[in-house]
């Protein structure tokens, strides 16, 4: 049963919060509600089930089951995902899914930014990432000044957001297209779309599944993106897709007249 505290934050406290433009507040909110559940929750996990919770919320992570958490193999795909070579300096990044910090660390030893907002409807994978990741570098990542956490549903929380805010995103909405299909719905892609400054990048994780793959490239194509590349991850058939927004004039256009955007 979810904490009454979190529920009224996610639903209600830091929906609001970010409709204001109050980030600093309701990244204050979202550690706290990690806090708690670091307090009744992550501190009763035994380390399996730690490790449970981790891959069922992140889908894995890189990683392999006889070399838990290695860094190189994790950090190798999180650079993938990350895509920080498409961050320009002092740039504003939004990334759906913030896990325990991977893809956030790749882009903190890459390139300065000036606003890293990371949101993740998971209370206790915020708890794990801030206060008992198994990965120290990542948890410290997370605590740096640029940081933004942003507990609550990505769908609702980006509607609420300023258009043309953000340089580059990052969709790593776990733990793939098929079994989170709001997150890669032809709507949510193209709220993302809206929130990128023209020219702008994003990478998207698009699963192992060729018709997902598929969908999502063609998607992004309709939306007004150029596609940069298609990258397999390190060691398995997923694929990332960088795209780089061509105009939003063509975006706009698009949208006004294609009423079914739902996906």
């Amino acid at each position: 049963m979810e904490d009454w505290f979190a529920v009224e934050a996610r639903d209600e406290i830091i929906p609001e919060a970010v409709a204001k433009g109050e980030l600093r507040r309701a990244d204050r909110l979202t550690r706290l509600v990690a806090l708690d559940a670091l307090h009744y929750i992550v501190e009763r996990l035994g380390w399996q089930r730690l490790v449970r919770h981790v891959r069922g919320v992140t889908g894995g992570l890189g990683d392999r089951e006889d070399d838990l958490f290695d860094p190189f193999r994790m950090g190798l795909a999180g650079s993938v995902i990350a895509w920080p070579e498409a961050v320009p300096e002092a740039g504003r990044v939004l990334e759906i899914g913030t896990g325990i910090g991977r893809t956030r660390y790749a882009v903190h030893v890459t390139v300065e930014t000036s606003l890293y907002v990371s949101i993740d409807v998971d209370p206790v994978i915020h708890a794990i990432a801030l206060y008992r990741n198994p990965v120290p570098a990542y948890q410290e990542a997370l605590w740096k000044r640029d940081v933004v956490l942003l507990l609550g549903d990505a769908v609702r929380l980006t509607r609420l957001l300023p258009e043309a805010s953000f340089d580059h995103i990052i969709h790593d909405g776990g733990p793939n297209p098929r079994r989170n299909p709001r997150l890669y719905s032809r709507r949510f892609l193209a709220t993302l779309a809206r929130l990128l400054k023209p020219g702008g990048s994003i990478s998207v994780f698009a699963g192992a599944e060729r018709k997902w793959v598929t969908r999502i490239y063609e998607t992004l194509k309709n939306l007004g993106f150029r596609i940069v590349e298609t990258v397999h991850l390190p060691g398995s058939r997923a694929r990332v897709i960088h795209a780089r927004l061509e105009s939003r004039v063509r975006l706009q256009v698009h949208n006004s007249g294609d009423e079914s955007v739902g996906g």
